[in-house]
């Protein structure tokens, strides 16, 4: 049972990221973007997507809980980030 849950959530993950993408390509192809793409970065569109996906994600738990999954996550990715730099530095060094 155990094995199908992650499988289905595998899934899951890769349809929101496939969804996720065609949506932000997209946004990217629109008059809307192109109008104003010269005074803002695409951040500016990727935050207004965080922060609506952290209402919807605050509907439906505990804002102690949102903000510990978080922060959990953002510990991830800055972990990821560094180990990354540190590769690509000594990937770097030995060329």
């Amino acid at each position: 049972m155990k094995k199908k849950t992650e499988k289905d959530i595998t899934k899951l993950h890769d349809l929101v990221l496939k969804k996720l993408d065609k949506m932000m390509m997209s946004i990217e192809d629109s008059k809307e973007w192109k109008k104003v793409k010269n005074d803002y970065g695409f951040t500016l569109v990727m935050s207004e997507v965080i922060e609506e996906c952290l209402y919807r994600w605050l509907d439906n738990g505990c804002i102690h809980e949102v903000k510990d999954a978080l922060n959990d996550k953002l510990e991830r990715i800055t972990s990821y980030k560094v180990i990354k730099a540190k590769e690509d530095r000594e990937e770097a060094r030995l060329n």
